[in-house]
């Protein structure tokens, strides 16, 4: 009987010993501490080490190790077994031609002059490094079975030693404090019921597994309090082989696993930013940059709708610029709010996220729209706020706070590369400005010098004719012809001056439009136009199918007629002027409009010039008459009517007899 029972006791200790996740090695010194001699090992420690029992047991450590000199753990060794005193050797790195590792040591003296090593392999994490530190044996073992009880009492590991029906037969002081016990309170009860407060076994309990499968089995399990634990159970045999119970071993890795968790999150966070700022870098355009992240986005949480709206730092609105998977009538509420007061200040807070589970505890009707949670996300860059990021779902959905702080993360990064895209834009469009006003400065000053050049030319020998003939009645015809000439000339500086300001103004401001009659427009610049060439023979008929014709315009609309009718004039040698003007009704690409020609039996314009006759600076020569810029502002005005101009032949394929300006302009009721 006592045979039995000490073979089950050295048997359970053995099964201890062998399943615990630290390596255990006894040594002994045959010749007072020069030389140390391993005799046992359990598994754990063989794994470390790399070696079988057969290679370690009754080995000198020197002979196996042979840079153990250096690692400093044979000085700890000589020194505990002279004090007695135990030892906590710090975590070192060893390495030789066959093992390498940082280890970490724990080592005390038996009474029976044996030194025990409680030794374990670190591993580095990204950020958390787990170091597992033992319990110091604070007192001395007697002999045989107090020693195997002092070395399971001081491990962090909880051991339990149980029947075949998880019956509790021993436990170490770990597991006992786990539950603020005495491993004497734990005996007899289930280990189901004290750690998991069932009345059955755990699913996936390893115990009950190893029981049927004859072998260690291992697996992670949670228990209600939220801890992680790393839970193993190897069944203890006799000497006939027949399973008489299992030892249960349980390890706290709760931290470990955050510790992980936390890593891969921080590990994906900086994958999602990654791709965030490479769509920035990749995206032609703003809109481009905000499709492309705002699906990542949607993918991230498992939201399927929502949209991006973008600051207006002048009217403090948030308007809304990308949306998906949005009813249009929930669109048409908030396409264009104003953050600044009443509801939706609380909702697009500008430092802080919003996030409520049901929507129509703020908007009513919601739900029924298709919105049910939401959370809007700030868009900053820096200090700065420069929108919001929304995502909904039309059913109850949670954000964890790891989710809402990535999506700040995500924010803060979709902020920066907008204002990138809203600072390169006005960069753009400021150098666009520039480089337009600087040719138009130079275009302005060298057609305006031509003609005000020929003008004075022409006042300059009128006047010198004149004072020829101011002496001789018979040339009195003359010097009338000649005053014209000069008032003409007068006329057309006032004239070239007045389109100048005219044409800067249309460049330098944007057109207000409204609605104007054009043939009351059209019948003043005919009286303008006969009243300036008193002199000459000039015929206009106006064919018009009705006698109002309201177009979408502004008062520029009489500058283009009067350029119209008085190139019309200067370009014709004819000695009797015939220009007739048809006004209709048309429908083109879509809208209504009303098409106006101007027809007229002048030098006519060749097919070369019609392609750039109403483009600024294009003229026929520096030297001759030109049309300064006159056909260049009426085409300007008629573009800010989203209109249209073109020149053709009054009889086709013969541009000699005359031209045809066909204007079109947006008709409107």
């Amino acid at each position: 009987m006592i045979e039995s029972e000490l073979y089950e006791s050295e048997k359970v200790f053995k099964v201890l010993i062998e399943n615990i996740s630290s390596g255990v090695a006894i040594y002994e010194t045959p010749d007072k501490g020069e030389n140390f001699i391993i005799r046992e090992m359990n598994k754990a420690g063989l794994r470390i080490c790399e070696a079988t029992r057969k290679e370690i047991v009754g080995k000198n450590l020197s002979d196996l190790f042979p840079n153990i000199e250096n690692f400093g753990f044979v000085g700890a060794l000589r020194r505990v077994w002279k004090t007695g005193k135990p030892e906590n050797s710090p975590t070192a790195f060893y390495q030789d031609d066959r093992v390498d590792g940082w280890t970490e040591m724990y080592i005390y003296k038996l009474p029976s002059g044996k030194v025990v090593a409680i030794f374990d392999r670190q591993s580095e994490l990204i950020e958390a490094q787990e170091i597992i530190n033992r319990k110091k044996i604070e007192y001395e073992l007697q002999k045989s079975e107090n020693e195997k009880s002092v070395i399971l009492e001081s491990l962090l590991e909880h051991i339990i030693y149980q029947t075949t029906d998880n019956t509790i037969i021993w436990a170490n002081k770990a597991a006992a404090d786990s539950v603020n016990s005495t491993p004497e309170e734990l005996i007899g009860r289930k280990c189901y019921q004290i750690w998991n407060d069932r009345e059955v076994p755990c699913d996936d309990c390893p115990v009950v597994k190893s029981l049927k499968s004859k072998k260690s089995e291992v697996c992670e399990m949670k228990t209600p309090d939220g801890r992680i634990w790393r839970v193993a159970g190897c069944p203890v045999k006799d000497k006939d082989n027949n399973i008489i119970g299992t030892v249960e071993s349980t390890l706290d890795i709760t931290e470990k696993k955050m510790a992980e968790q936390k890593v891969k999150e921080r590990s994906e966070a900086l994958s999602v930013l990654n791709k965030i700022i490479t769509l920035g870098n990749e995206s032609t355009s703003l809109q481009e940059f905000l499709e492309k992240s705002y699906d990542q986005v949607l993918d991230i949480v498992g939201f399927d709708r929502g949209g991006i709206y973008l600051y207006n730092h002048e009217t403090h609105h948030n308007q809304l610029v990308l949306h998906k998977n949005v009813h249009p009538d929930f669109i048409a509420a908030v396409e264009d709010v104003d953050i600044a007061e009443g509801l939706f200040r609380k909702v697009f807070d500008k430092h802080k996220p919003f996030y409520i589970e049901d929507f129509s505890q703020f908007m009513e009707g919601s739900k029924e729209l298709g919105i049910f949670s939401v959370a809007i996300i700030p868009l900053r860059s820096k200090d700065e706020y420069v929108g919001s990021l929304n995502i909904g779902s039309p059913v109850y959905q949670e954000l964890s706070q790891n989710e809402l702080e990535l999506l700040m993360a995500i924010g803060k990064q979709m902020g920066i590369i907008i204002q990138k895209f809203e600072s390169e834009k006005l960069l753009k469009e400021s150098e666009e400005k520039h480089r337009k006003a600087y040719f138009q400065a130079n275009l302005y000053r060298d057609i305006f010098a031509h003609d005000i050049n020929n003008m004075l030319q022409n006042i300059q020998s009128s006047t010198e004719l004149s004072s020829l003939y101011l002496s001789n009645p018979e040339k009195l015809h003359t010097l009338k012809e000649l005053h014209n000439i000069i008032t003409e000339q007068i006329e057309r500086g006032k004239k070239l001056i007045k389109n100048v300001r005219k044409i800067t103004k249309i460049d330098d401001s944007e057109v207000n439009l409204e609605r104007i009659e054009a043939f009351r427009s059209l019948e003043k610049a005919i009286e303008y136009l006969k009243n300036s060439f008193q002199a000459r023979t000039v015929d206009i008929h106006v064919n018009a199918s009705e006698k109002n014709f309201y177009v979408i315009a502004n008062n520029l609309l009489l500058d283009v007629f009067e350029n119209l009718l008085i190139n019309a004039v200067r370009h014709n040698n004819k000695s009797k002027i015939e220009i007739s003007i048809d006004i209709s009704k048309d429908h083109l690409e879509n809208k209504d409009c009303v098409k106006i020609e101007f027809k007229d039996n002048a030098i006519g314009i060749s097919d070369y010039r019609k392609t750039n006759i109403f483009e600024k600076g294009k003229r026929r020569s520096l030297k001759g008459k030109g049309m300064g810029l006159g056909l260049s502002l009426v085409k300007k005005i008629i573009d800010s009517y989203n209109g249209d101009i073109r020149v053709e032949d009054r009889v086709k394929g013969d541009y000699s007899k005359g031209s045809k300006f066909v204007l079109i302009i947006p008709e409107v009721p």
